[in-house]
């Protein structure tokens, strides 16, 4: 399931993701992505996680073309998650999205509110 989360405004975008994320599901947030680069041509994102969030192997490819396609686009990502296995992958994922001038931070639950601080700095 994917949910708007409430502080989302303007270029910074955050979602909640609970269980595997469908085809339908991750469509659906990738155009209203589309629409915030088009009116604001960067964004930020925020994705906050529950234990079991992950992507179906379709939506999964979805993810990965939309970011390929629209990296010149992101500013900021913010992966909100308790789990050591995201915390790990984030880490690794920042060193190369450095490269292409993308900052990504992890954060855990409890720091959410920090992580949207963070973004919108």
């Amino acid at each position: 399931m994917v949910e708007e989360l409430a502080q989302s405004e303007g270029k910074y975008f955050g979602v909640k993701l609970s269980g595997t994320v469908g085809i339908g599901e991750e469509q659906k947030w990738l155009k209203e992505l589309d629409k915030r680069v088009m009116q604001y041509d960067n964004v930020s994102l925020l994705l906050q996680l529950d234990d079991g969030a992950g992507w179906g192997l379709k939506a999964g490819w979805q993810d990965i073309k939309w970011v390929f396609h629209n990296m010149k686009h992101i500013d900021k990502v913010a992966v909100v998650s308790d789990s050591k296995v995201w915390e790990w992958l984030v880490k690794v994922d920042a060193l190369f999205a450095k490269v292409v001038n993308i900052d990504e931070s992890h954060f855990t639950h409890e720091e959410l509110e920090q992580a949207w601080t963070w973004l919108k700095s």
